[in-house]
């Protein structure tokens, strides 16, 4: 059980819940900070092993719009500094995460 004096952020938890399902009655993929940095992990190193980029790597749009969400960007905040709709975000997003 999680007990709300530790030091691990409990506090945030509250709101990250109803974030996250806001998110998903908005039909926004569930992704975050953590799993984008996993995603860009795992492609970085898919890119070392290699060292070529082949048909099923990132483009430079998806691996921006991973790096955004990993500083904390929100969607809405992504989505108009890349000047796309919150709903192509969403398409890269589902895309970049089946590769």
């Amino acid at each position: 059980m999680v007990r709300a004096d530790t030091n691990h952020g409990v506090g945030e938890c509250p709101q990250k819940i109803l974030d996250a399902i806001d998110a998903l009655c908005n039909d926004e993929p569930a992704m975050n900070g953590m799993i984008a940095a996993r995603v860009l992990e795992y492609f970085q190193k898919q890119q070392q092993k290699t060292n070529e980029l082949d048909e099923s790597d990132l483009t430079s749009r998806e691996k921006t719009i991973l790096q955004s969400l990993v500083k904390g960007l929100s969607y809405k905040e992504i989505a108009s500094d890349s000047f796309i709709s919150i709903e192509t975000l969403n398409s890269i997003l589902k895309t970049s995460t089946a590769n």
